[in-house]
């Protein structure tokens, strides 16, 4: 083991290699023996030695990328900081569990006590402090549940990263051989139960927010392939799922590809049963999104929706010449759409959902496009909530949304929780939601809003009935 002689700074990963080594030479050779068989001098050796047990602390509770960091980086409030690393330490030898709420808690209260007056506690402090000192927490937020993540939430979290390395990814289903003449055999068709996979793909998109890198596809199928020439990844699941192992196998490979270009980056998803909670990366602070929060993903708000416009029609095309495509056509044709997405398209969309000012853009259309989406409108939208992954057992995804989400937003008017909940009223919010989906397909701004002032008057009557 050796260490350039030029090196003046060491990384605590460095530190950690130097310590390990100095234990098993320590016994049979002297100090400066072993300072210059690793080829420094005898007074960093001396420090290092003596600090053992800060560098062993700090290595046992924060991970690869910050190990990595030749200087340990401090924050404006970095008295604070190191208070609460001690008492995280403290807590983790005693086991005890910590979430974002308790940390920035404890890092009120020692706030005060150090008569720090103007330390918030913030979305964006919490953010940086964990990427200095690389806590795997990276799915908590002010809130329990999200919902106040906000423009100005945004703004925080994505503070110290480049626009390049601000990434959102988002899984979505598409029955992918689907021509316009087969559109009554899956009218409906939400497939929950993993029916009809040979029809579906599951899509994996992924693009930072300039829309200067646009990640390849991950496309599930349960087609077999030994085709390894293919313009995409590709993976089998016998019901054509999304997994917990083949996103978080998916984190990994994306991972190294960013440490390899020493590049720190956040990535944004959808709470998902596939999406890991507790995976720690080195160079992706992974922040999961709860359903909850005030802003969609740019996924979802409509990068997705111009990913399946386009690859319509593209099937349309085919469908009019009398020709059927095959599966590797399929994938193909996927990339490219992808691929074709102009940048402004993809910056427009992060902005819209809080990463930034939003400004209006043309939808990539022409003359032609606009009259395929007035003719085809419902087959370009026909598999809109085609489920991606499998829910765990004793939990129906429709039910998820009508009977968890929508109780949840009439509890919060309710005040005693005791009292139940008008099976009409519930119905009417079901069916604003069922037309929020459709009108969001047609990116209607104003048909939305037209609907929210009708589910204010639902919930006013919910709330006035209740306190009757």
């Amino acid at each position: 083991m050796a260490f350039r002689t030029k090196r003046k700074a060491f990384s605590f990963h460095d530190k950690l290699k130097i310590l390990q080594y100095y234990d098993k030479k320590s016994q049979d050779y002297k100090k400066s023996q072993i300072a210059a068989e690793l080829e420094i001098p005898v007074s960093t050796l001396s420090t290092i030695v003596k600090y053992r047990a800060d560098v062993e602390n700090r290595c046992k509770n924060i991970s690869g990328a910050y190990l990595k960091r030749k200087k340990n980086k401090s924050g404006k409030y970095v008295e604070i900081e190191n208070v609460l690393i001690d008492w995280i330490v403290s807590m983790n030898a005693q086991n005890i569990p910590l979430d974002g709420p308790m940390m920035k808690q404890r890092a009120l209260e020692i706030a005060k006590e150090l008569e720090v007056y103007d330390f918030t506690a913030s979305s964006g402090w919490y953010s940086r402090f964990k990427q200095r000192h690389a806590f795997s927490l990276n799915n908590d937020f002010d809130s329990d549940d999200g919902s106040d993540l906000t423009y100005e939430s945004y703004q925080e979290l994505v503070k110290d990263y480049e626009p390049c390395d601000v990434f959102n990814a988002d899984e979505f289903g598409l029955f992918y051989k689907l021509m316009p003449n087969d559109m009554s055999t899956i009218v409906d068709k939400i497939c929950k139960d993993g029916t009809m996979p040979e029809e579906r793909f599951t899509v994996l998109a992924c693009s930072n927010s300039i829309g200067s890198e646009k990640l390849p596809l991950l496309i599930i199928g349960n087609t077999e392939n030994s085709d390894k020439d293919l313009p995409c990844q590709y993976q089998v699941n016998p019901k054509s799922w999304m997994t917990k192992l083949a996103f978080t196998n998916w984190l990994y490979i994306l991972d190294e590809y960013f440490e390899i270009q020493g590049r720190l980056v956040v990535l944004f998803v959808d709470e998902s049963p596939v999406h890991p909670k507790d995976i720690i990366l080195n160079n992706i602070n992974l922040v999961i999104i709860p359903p909850e929060a005030e802003h969609e993903m740019p996924m979802s708000q409509g990068i997705i929706k111009v990913i399946k416009q386009n690859y319509r029609i593209k099937l349309i095309e085919k469908y009019k010449e009398g020709l059927a495509v095959d599966f590797k056509q399929c994938l193909k044709y996927l990339t490219d759409v992808f691929e074709s997405i102009k940048a402004h398209t993809i910056q427009s969309y992060f902005k819209k959902s809080g990463f930034g000012d939003y400004y209006e853009v043309d939808d990539e259309d022409d003359e032609y496009k606009e009259q395929i989406l007035m003719k085809y409108q419902d087959y370009l939208y026909v598999d809109y909530e085609l489920a991606t992954c499998e829910v765990e057992k004793g939990v129906n995804q429709e039910s998820t949304f009508t009977d968890n989400n929508i109780k949840e937003k009439v509890n919060k008017i309710i005040i005693n929780n005791g009292e139940t909940i008008d099976n009409k009223s519930v119905t009417a919010l079901q069916a604003v939601t069922t037309l929020k989906h459709y009108l969001k397909s047609l990116d209607s701004e104003n048909g939305l809003n037209n609907l929210s002032v009708i589910e204010s008057i639902i919930l006013s009557s919910i709330s006035k009935n209740n306190s009757m």
